[in-house]
């Protein structure tokens, strides 16, 4: 599951550019 982690990371950094921004658009929006 490290690696799984990892990848998440990964994700959420291309996408959302950071974990904070991220959890924003989550929360705002009720979906991933």
């Amino acid at each position: 599951p490290a690696n799984q982690e990892r990848v998440a990371d990964q994700y959420v950094a291309s996408r959302y550019g950071s974990w904070s921004a991220a959890q924003s658009h989550w929360l705002s929006n009720g979906w991933y």
